[in-house]
């Protein structure tokens, strides 16, 4: 197992959470909530997506696989929740920061790729769940407080599923 790169891996995971740290102290508004939610919603499916277009490793194609298919369900979710408030929410997207994370992606080279992947799903779920934890606590719209709540199990999950592939004895990160 190559000791740098799961140093690497715990270093993005424990840099991620505060990228939401200033929400600690302040609620998003429901709008702002589930634009972020389908933004890291997004970011999982189409990084995943490639990952299955990319990767050979049978590890990182099985947590591909589990990532789309729990992402599109939350996705359908978030959508009824939007289109029943009426929300003026973009939930096709992603912003500059996830399109930059998708473009380094794509432009990893085969050898770097599943290492790679793995670290940004490790990166990008402990931000997920942050997100999810304060508006779960603060959040100011009933149903996505409680689909944040609901659906943090499922992150939780993926989370151990990064972590299980990024750990296992003698993997190789090509």
């Amino acid at each position: 197992m190559k000791t740098l790169p799961l140093l690497a891996l715990a270093a993005m995971i424990a840099t991620a959470a505060p990228a939401f740290a200033h929400e600690d102290r302040m609620t998003l508004s429901g709008p702002e909530f589930a634009q972020q939610a389908a933004i890291g919603n997004n970011y999982e499916i189409w990084s995943s997506k490639l990952a299955l277009q990319r990767s050979r490793d049978p590890a990182v194609r099985n947590l591909a696989k589990h990532m789309i298919a729990d992402h599109m369900q939350a996705g359908k979710k978030l959508q009824a929740i939007v289109q029943s408030e009426n929300a003026d929410v973009r939930l096709n997207a992603l912003d500059a920061e996830h399109q930059r994370m998708y473009d380094n992606l794509k432009a990893t080279g085969a050898n770097s790729f599943n290492y790679q992947y793995v670290a940004d799903q490790a990166a990008a779920h402990a931000s997920t769940i942050h997100l999810f934890e304060i508006y779960g606590k603060n959040g100011d719209d009933a149903a996505l407080r409680n689909f944040a709540l609901k659906t943090l199990p499922t992150l939780h999950h993926h989370q151990e599923m990064v972590q299980n592939v990024s750990m296992r004895p003698g993997y190789s990160w090509h």
